[in-house]
């Protein structure tokens, strides 16, 4: 009986808990949940690409602007990551250094950290370190019969003699020219060469360190005049042209043989303009100057012979039969170059082109267009358009070779007399110009205009403090 009572009795129960379940399930709990808005960071620099000079003040002011201005403090930090290493710069909102960093590039990291919560806001910024001899011209200039290297950075600051400086030693000789190794992929295994009439010395480019005198860069002793440097297109040879003959690198453009010295003079049957014309990737030409032709030296090879020519050609590069006295390059690649040639006869001075290895231009400068043409001692062509720039005395002119006319672009005083020219091939928007006047030597720069002219109507930068300058070219 007692059974029955309790099974009737079941149900009632198990529907009491089932609606006292429910009526938990409706309660109401009384909770406050509190959000606090994240304070976000916008950082701005001015710039994401910085470029520092080594060992020179480097700075980055910074502005920082808050969604919560005045809720929290931060402290700060950058850092410099390369491949292997992270370097620390400093603590401080601005970045205001000595920089010390070796050159390379790197990525510079900014970041603010919040000290309430711990909340990091970065940007990340693109540093380029150069070294304090980076880019920039080598000035070779004599003072009485001292021969000084000069060298001028792009930013305009002047080293008057780094290689004595930095070796504390005296390279002795009258200066004759300088130049600097193109190797694009190797550039911190180039080298600086400076000629004097006592012989050639071989400096490393990031800190002008003597590394090689005559004996270590040439086979033999060799008597030096009017040298020219170039390398072939496909970086795997480098040549020198010296006293009207050429002598080559023995090795390759790799680390473990880029300062094997150069070969001894090929020898032969001419006698070489100073200039490599490096325009075609699989041969490098010359310009004989005694038989009035071009010369071809093929991809590794160390014998010249004639170039193939072509009386169908707009000329023959086998029998040009006119004297060399300038070239310069025009537009170029890494397969291919634009070389532009001044040659002269007895009835005046012509214009040559040559494009990789096809003649490409022959016309005769029309002395009527092109003011003093014919007494031109120096010129430089621009990489961009079809112009050259030649200087006479103490003016300088703007050739348009489509034109076949020049104008004048300026003139210096007239007991200024121009020594040498040179365009910064990387942009064409700089020409450099050397003058002497009154026993002293000047170092101008113009800035170049989209149309070829200069801008302003003075030189951007001039630098005293030089002797007789007698050759300019760029490192």
């Amino acid at each position: 009986m007692m059974k029955d009572k309790l099974f009737n009795f079941l149900p009632h129960i198990l529907v009491a808990s089932i609606l006292s379940m429910s009526l938990l399930g409706c309660a109401k709990y009384d909770q406050s949940f509190k959000t606090t808005p994240v304070n976000e960071l916008t950082i701005d620099a001015g710039a994401t690409i910085f470029t520092a000079v080594q060992f020179d003040p480097f700075k980055i002011p910074v502005s920082i602007r808050a969604t919560q201005p005045d809720k929290a403090k931060y402290r700060y930090i950058w850092k410099a990551i390369a491949d292997d290493s992270v370097y620390v710069l400093s603590h401080e909102q601005n970045l205001d250094i000595k920089m010390e960093l070796p050159p390379k590039r790197y990525n510079l990291q900014f970041t603010a950290i919040d000290e309430d919560n711990g909340l990091e806001h970065s940007k990340l910024f693109t540093l380029v370190v150069t070294g304090v001899f980076s880019e920039g011209w080598l000035v070779s200039h004599n003072i009485g019969t001292n021969g000084r290297l000069t060298f001028v950075r792009m930013d305009n600051k002047m080293f008057e003699n780094p290689a004595e400086e930095v070796n504390n030693m005296k390279f002795p000789g009258k200066a004759m020219a300088a130049f600097s190794a193109e190797i694009p992929s190797y550039s911190e295994y180039a080298s600086i060469h400076y000629f004097t009439e006592s012989g050639v010395y071989r400096f490393d480019p990031v800190g002008f360190l003597l590394t090689g005198t005559t004996n270590n860069v040439f086979t033999n002793q060799t008597v030096f005049s009017n040298p020219a440097y170039g390398a072939n297109l496909t970086r795997t040879d480098q040549y020198y042209v010296n006293n009207g003959d050429v002598h080559a690198g023995m090795g390759s453009f790799t680390p473990d043989q880029i300062s094997m010295p150069f070969s001894e003079g090929f020898g032969g049957d001419y006698y070489l303009f100073p200039v490599v014309i490096n325009s075609a990737q699989l041969g490098t030409f010359f310009y004989d100057n005694k038989y009035k032709r071009f010369l071809n030296l093929p991809y590794l090879d160390r014998q010249l012979v004639p170039a193939v020519g072509s009386s169908k050609d707009l000329f023959n590069m086998a029998d040009v039969g006119k004297t060399m006295i300038a070239a310069d390059k025009g537009r170029g690649s890494s397969s291919t170059a634009v070389f532009y040639f001044i040659m002269e006869d007895n009835s005046g001075r012509y214009i040559y082109g040559l494009n990789a290895d096809k003649p490409s231009l022959f016309q005769k400068i029309d002395p009527t267009k092109c003011p003093e043409i014919n007494q031109a001692t120096a010129f430089a062509t621009s990489g961009v358009l079809q112009q050259m720039y030649y200087a006479v005395d103490n003016k300088i002119y703007l050739y348009n070779i489509v034109a076949n006319s020049a104008e004048l672009l300026y003139s210096f005083p007239n007991a200024t007399k121009i020594r040498d020219i040179k365009m910064k091939r990387s942009t064409s928007k700089t020409l450099a110009v050397a003058t002497w006047a009154n026993s002293a030597g000047q170092f101008h720069t113009f800035d170049i205009n989209d149309l070829g002219t200069f801008v302003g109507n003075s030189p951007s930068k001039t630098l005293n403090g030089f002797g007789e300058i007698v050759h300019i070219s760029i490192k």
